[in-house]
């Protein structure tokens, strides 16, 4: 899931989502994403700007090969 990207062209565009301030009743949304996801699920919600254009999404760190 990526906001701030064209669905069909990936081109950047803008969005207003702000993931870190949504909230699922009275959680905060990355804490309710995470007790729905098998073996609370290791992610961080992830907003950077590129050439003024804001992009979110949840950023899923590299699985470590144990």
């Amino acid at each position: 899931m990526v906001w701030g990207v064209d669905d069909k062209t990936h081109e950047l565009t803008d969005t207003l989502v702000r993931l870190r301030e949504q909230r699922k009743g009275n959680e905060e949304l990355e804490s309710w994403l995470r007790h729905q996801l098998s073996g609370n699920a290791d992610f961080e919600m992830c907003s950077v700007d590129i050439g003024g254009k804001r992009k979110t999404s949840p950023d899923l760190p590299e699985k470590s090969s144990e």
